[in-house]
């Protein structure tokens, strides 16, 4: 636990991904995957982290590759191959992101007074599938539900989703979903208009006692940094079910969302080991807790962002 100015804080890192091991095997130092994530967290001084499952599907890729075209003939005039290089790539990073409950749960067997799992519905998956996932969520006492649109190719209104929200606000479990673009083809709007916070506002209306979460303030992209920031603030503002984190974000959105907002619905979140240089597999996470630490905002607000907020929501 963080001792900062003499008072004990506990962190919890909301948004945080198991690592890619088969481009990257298991570093120098530890014995497995479970003992890094957990070496990185001491390091850190993380106390407890949400480990996020991850469901798509590469078959989707393939039935929706007429929206590629468009991207990836930007990507070509840059000298980045082929559309159908391209697409055999983007393919293959599919299978080696897909995470299922059952990778996560690996994780929580180890240390599950650290390790706090998150299943992950795909809504294109048949509904015999999706209600077998949500028994595997209640089975291993996960506490939320990860979505992510753009990679699902849905939008968080699509009825399909109904039963998953119904189940999640029934069970109490947390649903964190991804707002803003994502990287290389997925900055393009047929890709990301989904990840709108907008959409997120009609769901929580529905379901009035379902937690919700927009992760990345709304303001991921590289492209157009802090693209729907302002619109994350509006559905934050206006729906007292709406959160969101602050993972990979810039620390100066999340001072001007903590000046607006206040603080008691901003979580803290990492999404190591994606973000490259401050919070990947070789720099551990560190670099971003130091970033968040360092703000210009009072310890009453970072003792509830990095762990107060998140603690209520999960029921912990």
């Amino acid at each position: 636990m963080l001792v900062i100015e003499g008072r004990e804080i506990e962190v919890i890192d909301i948004h945080v991904h198991p690592p890619d091991t088969l481009m990257d095997p298991v570093p120098p130092g530890f014995n497995s995957v479970e003992e890094e994530l957990l070496g990185r967290m001491d390091e850190a001084g993380v106390d407890k982290v949400a480990l996020l499952a991850f469901d798509i599907d590469k078959n989707e890729v393939v039935k929706n590759q007429d929206l590629f075209y468009k991207p990836v003939r930007y990507v070509t005039h840059l000298g980045g191959g082929t559309f159908g290089s391209i697409l055999i790539e983007v393919i293959a990073w599919f299978d080696r992101v897909f995470r299922s409950e059952e990778d996560i749960y690996k994780y929580v067997q180890r240390d599950p007074n650290r390790i706090i799992g998150f299943g992950s519905i795909n809504p294109r998956r048949p509904e015999e599938e999706i209600k077998e996932k949500l028994r595997k969520i209640k089975k291993y006492g996960f506490k939320g539900i990860k979505m992510i649109p753009t990679f699902q190719f849905c939008n968080p209104t699509d009825e399909t989703l109904k039963p998953v929200y119904e189940y999640a606000q029934k069970e109490k479990l947390v649903i964190l979903t991804h707002t803003g673009c994502d990287p290389g083809l997925w900055e393009y709007p047929d890709f990301c208009e989904d990840a709108r916070p907008i959409h997120l506002a009609k769901v929580a209306e529905e379901y009035p006692h379902l937690n919700i979460v927009g992760a990345h303030l709304g303001s991921y992209s590289a492209e157009k940094p802090g693209i729907w920031f302002e619109e994350m603030m509006q559905v934050v503002e206006s729906h007292d079910n709406i959160y969101t984190d602050i993972s990979a974000v810039d620390t100066m959105l999340v001072e001007r969302a903590v000046e607006r907002l206040g603080s008691d619905k901003i979580l803290y979140g990492s999404d190591y080991p994606v973000v490259l240089t401050y919070c990947d597999r070789k720099t551990g996470m560190l670099t971003h807790l130091n970033n968040v630490l360092k703000m210009d905002i009072s310890l009453n607000d970072k003792e509830k962002i990095l762990g107060k907020n998140a603690k209520k929501i999960l029921n912990l």
